[in-house]
């Protein structure tokens, strides 16, 4: 573990792996050595609690990592040190000046400030007219050309494309995200954002400050100056979007969420209208082309629906049922036109769609919905998934709320004996589910049965 550490914190070593695997195969690579690191780290740490018990050592002992790292580092600080190296290098190699008399801030070369300034003065000054008043248009050009190739000097030639570097990032942040450090994956997100406006030729210096909140009208300008002509990086922007939206919505950012959303479902919009599949009559030929083809279609497609979905939930959190009703909806027709009617999304949509109509007090549209979704859940999962057993525990609920007591407890016990299966008898969801039997019987005038369930789950 301490070999490995320093080997991923060389700067020599990462820049030798991007450069051999390319910069997307090298960030999945780097994820995957993290991953390992971790499960190791988590295993040796057990094995020395286990030796520290049985020579009777106590809480004074020396901590596992402090060992395990060099110079008393963690999993986690190196792991950063090491993403941010590679960041770094990225950037680097896109073209973008990493300054090194800052800290984890990038900027673009001093060069190109200057221009800005030169531009700006020169905006002040009027231009250069002939003899009649005319401008003389080849020496503006010509005076263009200067800066351009000037320019073209100063800014470093990138080795890797921009879409290939913000693919490379935004598998890091990823990777952040699913650790459940949404700060540090935001940062990463909004580099990999920069990536790829420059790949559709927006040059966005706010997302390299982290001064700078992505909030306000941000998310609207960036939608509006990169969504124009065509790019496969428009489907990448979707993607990222979404996920800082994501971020928003878990620093409970309610309406940055949606600007990020609502800004994704711009560019998944431009991405599907500039690669329509058409669908020949009477072919059957299917090549492998094709195939490549209609799975992406299908992939682009399911990102706008989960944008859809990303914002029916963020007015369903806002109380607004109505839109997020219509986002649901507009989520759905896409996922069965482009998946099927029994595929996994269209059952989530179905579920959210559901819960609306709860929060709606229409009992009978919501009970609708669950048992649609409840049926793909099952084909897809089996009766004793987790999901399958939610949405069987959102209908116990419905039929609490109608009265329909026996067909309440018959889910409520199905969601028990599956939760206590999977998740054993101490974790909240079960007790969730106790609670639930417990109000089901007070109701149906069983208190003393009720109080025994209700002291079951608070236990």
């Amino acid at each position: 573990i301490r070999q490995t550490s320093s080997t991923l914190r060389d700067e020599r070593f990462v820049k030798r792996r991007i450069e051999k695997l390319g910069a997307v195969y090298a960030s999945r690579v780097h994820v995957a050595d993290f991953e390992l690191l971790h499960k190791k780290e988590k295993r040796m740490a057990f094995q020395r609690e286990k030796e520290r018990d049985v020579k009777g050592g106590g809480l004074e002992a020396t901590m596992p990592s402090a060992q395990m790292f060099p110079d008393g580092d963690d999993y986690f600080s190196v792991m950063m040190d090491s993403l941010d190296l590679f960041l770094k290098l990225i950037l680097d190699m896109c073209g973008v000046v990493v300054e090194d008399n800052t800290e984890n801030i990038f900027e673009i070369d001093e060069g190109c400030e200057e221009l800005a300034e030169v531009i700006e003065e020169g905006s002040d000054e009027e231009n250069d007219e002939n003899d009649d008043g005319s401008i003389d248009e080849n020496e503006n050009e010509k005076e263009n050309t200067d800066i351009a190739i000037e320019t073209k000097a100063q800014r470093p030639e990138p080795t890797i494309p921009p879409l290939d570097g913000g693919k490379a990032i935004l598998t890091l942040g990823k990777f952040l995200q699913g650790k459940e450090w949404i700060d540090d994956a935001m940062h990463y997100f909004r580099h990999a954002l920069y990536l790829f406006l420059l790949e559709v030729d927006v040059d966005e210096p706010r997302l390299l400050d982290e001064g700078e909140d992505c909030d306000g009208l941000f998310y609207l300008d960036v939608a509006t100056e990169g969504s124009q002509g065509t790019s496969p990086a428009h489907e990448f922007l979707g993607m990222t979007l979404t996920k800082m939206g994501d971020v928003h919505g878990k620093n409970l950012e309610v309406n940055d969420a949606l600007r990020a959303y609502r800004a994704s479902q711009v560019f998944w919009g431009a991405y599907l209208r500039n690669h329509e599949i058409a669908k020949k009559e009477g072919s059957n030929a299917e090549t492998n082309e094709t195939l490549d083809e209609l799975t992406d279609y299908a992939a682009s497609v399911e990102g706008l629906a989960l944008a859809h979905n990303r914002v029916g939930a963020v007015y369903t959190s806002k109380g607004d049922l109505s839109a997020a009703l219509e986002s649901f909806h507009e989520a759905l027709d896409l996922q069965i036109d482009a998946l099927g009617d029994d595929h996994l999304e269209v059952a989530k949509t179905l579920h959210n769609i559901g819960v609306c109509h709860r929060h709606n007090d229409e009992w009978d549209e919501a009970l609708d919905y669950y048992r649609k979704a409840h049926l793909i859940f099952e084909k897809n999962l089996g009766e004793g998934h987790l999901d399958t057993a939610r949405t069987l525990h959102n209908i116990g609920g419905v039929y609490r709320r109608k009265k329909f007591y026996q067909e309440a407890m018959d889910c409520f016990k199905q969601v028990l004996r599956i939760r206590r299966r999977v998740l054993g008898d101490d974790h909240p969801s079960v007790s969730i589910t106790l609670v639930s039997i417990a109000a089901v019987l007070r109701r149906s005038g069983k208190p003393e049965e009720a109080n025994k369930f209700y002291a079951a789950a608070v236990r």
